[in-house]
């Protein structure tokens, strides 16, 4: 029996008795297809004319199809062919968005730059002040040490933005971290080096009468101060402690001047500066873009020459006009702790990551010859006569009065007297390789090295003993500074970019370029063929509906 069952449960079920409802279902599908072609043939022989007129033609409709299809193809790649090659629309679009603004994509990368370049810094140590001083030797020797290197981070804070202007304004914020394991020595190697704020004081007080000069001294007196001051390599970079600056902090704020909380080589760069820059962001002359339009709501200095050195509107070190750097023509950076633009000449072109092509510009070597260099001579002030010697920019007036001097590392290419006042200098062209390369098509940086030197200048006074046993006159070294970034040092985000705007971009607008160029061509070749065609079959119905003449 129970074979039997299950013989029946599997047996199929006969029609008598499937449900009204799973006969209708089984007929739907059964006729499905008949209906369906039942259907476009009534829609294709009833609605659709056979014949259809076409520019005067008879054709047929299908055929008329076909062909418009293909005309609008061809209409949009033939624009897009215009576009491409006589236009620079693509151009214009890949520009917008370049222009710095909030929703820009590259925005957050602009505002905290992802790259921390590395601060290498060369301090010089006088080996034999005392010995000088008592007269037992003629001339002071240095001893480079280092390089200490600290990383740099950097941020764009208070950022606002003006619509009308075109521009940016914000302020500066940096940190830096020392790196030991990069670094030749300790940061807290001993090194004596010159005591900035005394021989900054002892210039200021220069231009006062003998009595100011007579109280300067007796405060140097009391605060047993002396021209060179010992401290550790990490403050002297950083900022240490001086009793000296922390008097002078009355005598800055009442001549409005910015005042630090301590004194040291990058103490003018740490934390949030005072000083704030206002940029075109590009959104009325992309051109324009990256350049710097105020300096502390300033367009123009007053401190030199000509007009043309009074000038401060040049790059950020960032962004260059892309119009000079297309044409390789020389470019212009502004560097604010110089009060000056300084001159970048193209020098040939070079390969970024040995596949990305780039412009090298490089800073020439004469850049600090305002005594020489004509147009460096503005540089000198408002008094020509005053020019510093040759290979040396006096940075006096824009640092509030200290006899600063920056120059190329060891001295190089300045005036042999200066030199050879120091021993231990090694001017040497391999250290002296400032270059910057930029991207050619966008104007960006993508790669550079700035290597400068710090100078202080001894000034003597009537009345001030403690500088009795130096030179007027004389420079003395401080630092010499390695700043930039190499391709190895790029992070991934930056590489990606570099990469996107130099192949990306370029192979969408050839893709673009000859793809609609190529889709104009293929299309037209079709539509003659289409014509070709309908001749052909009218040719051939006009020969089928000839009448037959039958010759007796």
């Amino acid at each position: 029996m129970l074979d039997d069952s299950l013989e029946r449960s599997f047996a199929p079920r006969s029609h008598s008795n499937l449900s009204d409802l799973e006969k209708n279902c089984s007929q739907i599908f059964v006729k499905a297809p008949a209906i369906t072609r039942e259907f476009f043939e009534k829609i294709n022989n009833d609605v659709v004319p056979q014949k259809t007129a076409f520019f005067g033609y008879q054709m047929n409709t299908r055929r008329v199809i076909v062909l418009t299809g293909l005309m609008l193809l061809f209409t949009f790649s033939a624009m897009g062919t215009v576009t491409m090659w006589f236009t620079n629309m693509f151009q214009k679009r890949i520009e917008s968005m370049m222009v710095l603004s909030e929703d820009a994509p590259t925005y957050e990368m602009w505002k905290k730059p992802p790259i921390h370049p590395p601060i290498k810094i060369y301090i010089f140590n006088y080996t034999n002040v005392e010995d000088f001083e008592m007269g037992r030797a003629k001339k002071l020797h240095v001893e480079e040490l280092g390089p200490y290197v600290y990383f740099e981070e950097m941020e764009r804070v208070n950022v606002r933005f003006s619509k009308v202007d075109g521009t940016v304004s914000y302020q500066e914020k940096r940190s830096y971290r020392f790196s030991p394991e990069l670094s030749k020595g300790s940061k807290d190697d001993l090194v004596i080096v010159p005591n900035v704020p005394l021989l900054a004081g002892a210039a200021i007080v220069q231009q006062f009468n003998f009595i100011m000069r007579l109280g300067y001294q007796g405060i140097i007196n009391a605060l047993s101060e002396s021209a060179f001051t010992a401290q550790t390599a990490h403050n002297f970079i950083i900022g240490y402690d001086d009793r000296l600056y922390e008097l002078a902090k009355s005598y800055l704020k009442y001549e409005d001047k910015p005042v630090f909380e301590n004194f040291g080589i990058l103490v003018w760069k740490k934390g949030i500066r005072p000083d704030v820059f206002t940029l075109n962001t590009g959104a009325h002359d992309i051109n324009k873009l990256g350049q710097v339009e105020k300096f502390n709501g300033q367009t123009h200095y007053e401190m030199w020459g000509s007009e043309s050195c009074n000038n401060l509107q040049g790059s950020d070190g960032m962004i260059y006009r892309q119009d000079l750097v297309r044409a390789r023509k020389d470019l212009d950076v502004f560097i604010p702790q110089m009060c000056r633009k300084l001159p970048m000449r193209f020098a040939g072109e070079e390969r970024l990551l040995d596949k990305v092509p780039v412009y090298r510009y490089k800073v020439p070597l004469d850049v600090f010859d305002t005594a020489e260099n004509a147009d460096n001579q503005c540089y000198c002030g408002q008094n020509s006569d005053s020019c510093p010697p040759k290979g040396l920019f006096n940075a006096t007036s824009c640092l509030y009065g200290a006899p600063l001097f920056y120059s190329h590392p060891h001295l190089y290419g300045a005036e042999p007297r200066l030199i050879d006042a120091i021993t231990g200098l090694n001017p040497n062209p391999v250290i002296n390789d400032t270059f910057l390369d930029v991207h050619p098509k966008f104007g960006m940086l993508v790669r550079g090295k700035v290597k400068t030197q710090i100078n202080v200048q001894v000034k003597k006074s009537f009345g001030l003993s403690v500088l009795n046993d130096y030179p007027d006159g004389l420079i003395l070294p401080m630092v010499w500074v390695d700043y930039g970034i190499d391709e190895k040092q790029l992070p991934a985000s930056v590489v990606e970019l570099i990469y996107q705007i130099t192949f990306t971009i370029r192979n969408l607008e050839l893709g673009l370029k000859y793809g609609c160029l190529l889709a104009t061509m293929v299309t037209f070749t079709f539509i003659l063929l289409v014509f070709k065609k309908h001749q052909k079959s009218r040719s051939r119905v006009n020969s089928m509906r000839r009448p037959i003449t039958i010759r007796a």
